[in-house]
């Protein structure tokens, strides 16, 4: 990606309106203006070299954002995808005061982040790094929310947990920490991005290794992570969200009524934890249900790294070998429990991820 400003913005905006003209010709109109177009990436970031970046990067979306709507005013254009979330009040005040398209704004957000960066300079609270995604969330829609534009949607498009020293992309407290985060943030954002869908993409280079600690949900092979059993795990959720106020426990309805629950039991890499036994007393069901079917992501149940350390670690696993931790990783058929007088009793293992779902 380009990262200095260009020679001419006249070319640059042509460029732009020939791009989005293209992608209406090819998928019409009715298509493209679902999409959100994201004018550059972490403009605050070492991806923008315009001096000084703030002004510059205005420059550079006022004319992308004109090319947008020229082509067609139903497209929608936005920004400013600022690591940290920053930028959100000036952007808002800049499109305001120069009638600058503006339809959305993004944000981007990880678990590691510093939090000075993020609540700014003065920010003596600490903020953990199981928390630290939503907080920064609340904090974009507050300033959202109390700008000129107060109803603009808001779009947090990269985030993950943020233990890069440690490699926690690629282990299981991914699971509680989605779990927990899609718990906080639900109704802050209209969407959020899980950065990014593979490990294999040009940003860090060749992958040398399977496991290397890269922010993907697929590891090189086409193996599934835990982050992608958990986004599966947790894709068994309803759609109705029920009032619970335990910090570790997600209930939902299904259209036809059943419950699903997501439960887990989260401990920071690097730190050790025991498991832990949580009970669930159902009452108030119009049926009460017998049993409940539980789907585990823990060290025993869909945890392709036990597979892979049992094989020896290979730096170059052989076509075997990646087909093993395929079928490893994928997640295994749920357990049944039964229920006593409405009680369900269930043991999580350090960073386990349960689904669980009454019929």
């Amino acid at each position: 990606m380009l990262v200095d400003p260009p020679k001419s913005y006249d070319k640059w905006e042509e460029l732009v309106r020939v791009f989005v003209r293209h992608l209406v010709d090819r998928y019409g109109v009715d298509e493209v203006s679902q999409w959100w177009f994201e004018i550059w990436n972490e403009p605050n970031t070492g991806t923008w070299h315009g001096s000084p970046k703030q002004a510059t990067y205005f420059k550079l979306y006022d004319r992308a954002a004109k090319a947008v709507k020229s082509v067609n005013p139903q497209l929608r254009v936005g920004g400013r995808a600022t690591a940290y979330g920053a930028w959100i009040p000036d952007l808002i005040d800049h499109a305001a005061r120069n009638s600058i398209p503006l339809d959305f704004i993004s944000g981007h957000v990880y678990g590691g982040d510093n939090p000075k960066r993020v609540f700014g300079s003065g920010n003596t609270k600490a903020v953990s790094p199981d928390d630290m995604v939503c907080a920064a969330t609340r904090r974009m829609k507050d300033e959202i929310t109390q700008s000129a534009n107060p109803n603009l949607p808001l779009m947090i498009t990269e985030f993950n947990a943020g233990f890069e020293e440690q490699h926690s992309y690629d282990t299981l407290y991914i699971g509680p920490f989605l779990a927990r985060t899609i718990s906080q943030c639900d109704g802050i954002a209209n969407m959020m991005s899980y950065w990014t869908f593979s490990d294999v993409f040009e940003e860090q280079g060749p992958v040398r290794e399977p496991f290397h600690g890269g922010y993907g949900l697929i590891a090189a092979g086409g193996i599934y992570k835990p982050a992608y059993v958990a986004f599966e795990s947790l894709h068994q959720l309803g759609k109705v969200r029920l009032e619970e106020a335990a910090p570790d426990l997600l209930v939902t309805r299904r259209e036809n009524g059943a419950l699903v629950l997501a439960a887990w039991n989260l401990i920071d890499p690097g730190k050790s934890g025991a498991p832990q036994t949580m009970v669930l007393r159902i009452t108030h069901m119009r049926s009460q249900p017998a049993q409940a079917e539980v789907l585990r992501l823990d060290a025993t149940h869909s945890d392709v790294s036990t597979a892979y350390r049992a094989m020896g670690s290979p730096r170059y696993p052989t076509s075997f070998q990646i087909r093993a931790l395929r079928k490893a990783a994928k997640l295994q058929p749920p357990e049944v429990h039964s229920l006593h007088h409405g009680e369900l009793r269930l043991q999580l293992l350090e960073n386990e991820l349960a689904i669980i779902t009454l019929k």
